[in-house]
């Protein structure tokens, strides 16, 4: 027997929620949100209807819902639904739009089924990231880049600012972040040293040295704890001195960075110590 479950979880920071579904086999009626409601199915199949018209939902597509748009769906094939998505209420979209174009408004993008779509891991990414609390500057970063490819190719189009900003700032920003790794570092920090609006700042460094702000720092958090590491220091205090807020997220991003575990790591060098 299937044992379904169905979570609602908030992100303070970001001000959304994200919905997990798991073995869930019932139908949905028809109704509508009173946010936007972008999601996507991980496995199973879903017969969606919509706006007069019947879907076929699968893996890899991306749903989208503006608010007050009515929907129902039903299993398909008899497979269980297991249903990942994030939800934004018409203010926050109204900020988040504000933030990205510099001209606040309600996006009304076109839907409800866009398949095999690519945005899909940008929303599972965003999804996990939330689920297990991940840093706010990862979550945040992920978020503006999620929205703002919606805006770019889900809705009619809609005016970026430019994303160039003088070498001189963006040289600060990389010094900063080389500097004070240690530190608690946040996108809003960094866009009130430059005085450069966080997602113009955002797409610009992005641009210019090829890996955003965030994995930027990561990737010095991670040079940091290996050489830290190289030298005995043991794996929780590496994590600390390299500016990692918790020992699992500094072993999630050091194995996917370096491959092997930090206790690995260190083991290559202190081959007495546990790893």
């Amino acid at each position: 027997m299937c044992r379904e479950t169905r979570t609602i979880q908030r992100d303070p920071e970001l001000k959304i929620e994200i919905c997990t579904f798991r073995e869930v086999v019932h139908r949905f009626p028809l109704h509508f949100h009173d946010h936007y409601v972008i999601g996507c199915i991980v496995s199973g199949r879903r017969k969606l209807f919509c706006s007069g018209k019947t879907f076929e939902v699968e893996p890899g597509d991306l749903l989208l819902f503006n608010p007050r748009h009515p929907h129902s769906c039903e299993e398909l094939d008899g497979w269980p639904l297991d249903y990942r998505s994030i939800h934004v209420s018409g203010e926050t979209m109204h900020a988040t739009v504000g933030a990205i174009t510099g001209t606040p408004e309600l996006p009304v993008f076109r839907g409800p089924l866009h398949p095999h779509s690519e945005l899909v891991p940008l929303l599972e990414e965003l999804h996990e990231m939330i689920l297990r609390n991940d840093h706010p500057f990862r979550r945040e970063e992920a978020y503006l880049l999620l929205v703002e490819t919606l805006l770019r190719d889900c809705s009619p189009p809609v005016p970026l600012p430019p994303a160039a900003v003088p070498e001189s700032q963006l040289a600060a920003v990389s010094r900063f972040l080389e500097t004070g790794y240690a530190r608690n570092i946040t996108l809003d920090e960094l866009a009130h040293r430059t005085g450069i609006g966080k997602y113009r700042l955002l797409r610009a460094f992005t641009r210019s040295r090829g890996i955003s702000p965030c994995r930027y720092l990561e990737s010095i958090r991670i040079s940091c704890a290996v050489k830290l590491l190289a030298q005995g220091c043991p794996s929780a205090e590496a994590a600390m001195l390299a500016g990692f807020a918790d020992q699992s997220h500094f072993t999630r991003v050091f194995k996917r960075t370096i491959g092997v575990t930090p206790g690995q790591y260190r083991h290559i060098f202190t081959p007495e110590a546990r790893p």
